[in-house]
């Protein structure tokens, strides 16, 4: 190369200098072309978040009533609640009270009485073609017959798996059954995604499930059904390895955290917590729920070691160490804002007027404002990263500032303690300025902990730690699922019923292998009379 160029001529190099700057100026453009493009598509996903949030609620508010009355046959008519409706997660205390055994011939026997005919049989044959096998030298010896038992919405229907066994004069071939998450048991994917749903979303105890079980004419036992469930969640847990993996692989290195208190009946400490962390607005939604026995952040620095980016949080300073890890943290600006906020209760409005924390929430207001205004405006994550930091918004901030250093609150007041929170988190409050998608608040994870509260109102607490951490597992699973927009009882029985023949990533709730009957739909909004 070196020669060819020695033997050029002056115009020659010349000419070829310029046609290399010409391509590199192509590719910046082509490079520019595209980061324009991926920028408005982040964009445009995070309005499609924000409107999704909105159907979400809608379709959970239309199928509270169908979910009421779902659960009523579980209600006790006139029996007293006992310790263990109140624990959501009883495979400790079903296994400690009995051994668990196969289902007996009684239930076979309902099964069996309950079959309709072979317009439900389900053939399960020997692929000859992919073994190289000619079928026409094999004969059909026998078949074996399983029942199972498959929940449509308010009712069950029984069906028969034949799965065909044939022989020539050296060997045995038997069909392939490795693709049925429950081979040989009466267990099927929709009926397991009802109890997970009924169990983890409901509350509703395992014994209780079994008595539904037995009023509709199947006799399965409180150590069966949650041994299903245990089966279950084991088949589901490469999913959540997956979701996990994705929360530490973010598309925009940016991660929400909160935590909620919960009991654990069997741990010494008095009080355990749930924690939660999810992924922006601006990339699918991915919410994982993780048990720790203390609110030490311990867990969290554990759980985000190899994570790179921001958090979202509130002011817990158990949450101080994470720069330490090259993690940088953003409080969350809402908290700051409700302890001015709580200063103004109670007083009347001519009073509350004239209260420091008044100017403090009109100032703290303007910054809320423009942040609003970038969302309308649809602005990229660079265009507002770009706004903070102009003039007019810096200027927001210096007034905001200037404001609460010359507050002098009384000792020990309401005041004096929101005047402290602002002045000790105050650097760390102003993270977002360095990144777009660095948002303002916390309230994406303040919502992702929202319904575990709802839920622990029914179980109100965990029976050991093994318990809550299948607790934190599914609650991932159900919670990714609703917030990507999806049925959650009919994704997870799509996901069982495929965990062992298709690959994760087709099982995610973004992917675009995901049935259009599991989404939630404009018609699913409509309330039926």
């Amino acid at each position: 190369m070196n020669s060819d160029l020695n033997n050029m001529s002056k115009e020659e190099l010349i000419k070829l200098v310029l046609e290399a700057q010409g391509q590199l100026i192509e590719k910046d453009r082509i490079i520019a072309e595209k980061t324009s493009e991926i920028e408005d598509l982040q964009v445009s996903f995070r309005d499609m978040r924000m409107r999704m949030e909105q159907l979400i609620a809608k379709y959970e508010e239309v199928v509270k009533e169908k979910r009421a009355a779902e659960i009523r046959p579980f209600l006790p008519k006139t029996e007293k609640l006992k310790e263990e409706d109140r624990i959501i997660n009883e495979f400790e205390t079903v296994r400690e009270k009995k051994k668990r055994r196969s289902p007996s011939e009684t239930f076979l026997d309902q099964l069996k009485k309950a079959y309709r005919g072979e317009e439900d049989d389900v053939i399960v044959d020997y692929d000859f073609e992919a073994n190289g096998i000619s079928k026409e030298n094999v004969k059909l010896f026998g078949q074996d017959e399983t029942y199972k038992l498959e929940y449509i919405p308010g009712s069950f229907k029984v069906k028969r798996v034949l799965r065909n066994k044939y022989r020539d004069s050296e060997h045995i071939y038997e069909a392939d059954c490795s693709a049925d998450p429950f081979p040989h048991s009466p267990l099927t994917a929709s009926l397991a995604a009802n109890i997970l749903v009924m169990k983890y979303e409901l509350g509703v105890p395992f014994y209780r499930y079994s008595k539904y079980l037995n009023q509709k004419g199947f006799i399965i036992s409180e150590a069966d059904i949650c041994h299903w469930a245990a089966r279950s969640t084991e088949l589901l847990e490469p999913l959540y390895d997956k979701l996990f993996e994705k929360l530490l692989h973010t598309e925009v290195n940016v991660i929400h955290i909160d935590e909620t208190p919960l009991q654990v009946i069997n741990d010494e400490k008095t009080k355990c917590y749930m924690f939660v962390y999810t992924t922006s607005l601006w990339e699918p939604p991915v919410y994982i729920y993780s048990f720790s026995d203390t609110r030490s952040t311990k867990e969290t620095k554990d759980l985000l070691k190899e994570y790179n980016g921001y958090v979202i949080c509130d002011a817990y300073s158990g949450y101080d160490s994470l720069p330490q890890q090259g993690i940088r943290v953003q409080r969350c600006m809402v908290h700051a804002r409700r302890y001015f906020n709580d200063c103004l209760t109670g007083l009347p409005d001519g009073e509350s007027k004239k209260s420091p924390a008044y100017k403090t929430l009109e100032l703290m207001g303007k910054l809320f404002h423009h942040e609003d205004k970038f969302r309308k405006k649809k602005y990229t994550a660079e265009r507002i990263r770009q706004e903070r930091n102009k003039p007019y918004y810096l200027n927001c901030i210096e007034k905001l500032n200037r404001h609460i250093e010359s507050i002098e609150p009384g000792m020990n007041t309401a005041l004096k303690k929101a005047v402290n929170y602002y002045n000790n988190n105050r650097k760390e409050l102003y993270t977002y300025l360095e990144n777009g998608y660095v948002d303002i608040s916390n309230n994406l994870a303040e919502r992702a902990v929202k319904p575990f509260v709802i839920a622990r109102k029914s179980f109100l607490f965990c029976k050991t730690a093994d318990g809550a951490d299948v607790t934190a597992k599914l609650f991932s699973i159900v919670q990714t699922a609703r917030a990507n927009g999806l049925k959650a009882e009919q994704y997870l029985s799509y996901c069982l019923e495929n965990i062992r023949s298709k690959p994760i990533e087709d099982l995610l709730p973004w992917s675009d292998s995901i049935p259009q009957e599991i989404l939630i739909r404009e018609k699913d909004l409509v309330k039926k009379k």
